[in-house]
């Protein structure tokens, strides 16, 4: 469930929370971006842009925390506490350089029953070659301060 939602369904008294896996160190894929081979090649400018506004996304809502609480604020989320609850489970899962992390794709991939026939590997699945890019041309250090 999406820290967003959370709030709704503990709200509801229908729910306990169990166990919070974003508190659990285990290695699985929650955030990322998918494009298809054809895509990448084709479009790879675009998808460089796309890379770019997302890492400026994350900069700006763990920098700025007033835009994502506005949001909340318009989805609905009246209480503050829970918006500082919410703004601040997602702040901690972000990360300023968000390349996937292979053994999170591999766990991913290992969890869905089809593919454990097949023995798919998380190197074949992952090109991290345009968010390195981005990061050694000094873009997220900039955004952060760091240069």
């Amino acid at each position: 469930m999406s820290p967003d939602q959370l709030h709704k369904v503990l709200a509801s008294k229908c729910c306990r929370v169990l166990a919070d896996l974003a508190e659990m160190p285990l290695d699985y894929a929650r955030f990322g971006m998918v494009a298809t081979l054809s895509v990448l090649r084709a479009q790879r400018e675009t998808i460089r842009k796309l890379l770019e506004a997302y890492v400026e996304g994350i900069y700006i809502f763990k920098t700025r925390p007033e835009v994502p609480l506005a949001a909340l604020r318009d989805e609905g989320v009246d209480d503050p506490q829970i918006a500082k609850g919410i703004y601040e489970r997602i702040a901690g899962s972000l990360r300023a350089f968000p390349i996937p992390e292979p053994k999170g794709v591999q766990a991913a991939l290992d969890s869905i029953a089809t593919a454990k026939e097949r023995h798919p590997q998380a190197k074949d699945y992952m090109d991290t070659t345009l968010i390195e890019e981005i990061k050694n041309s000094g873009t997220i250090d900039r955004l952060y301060g760091k240069r």
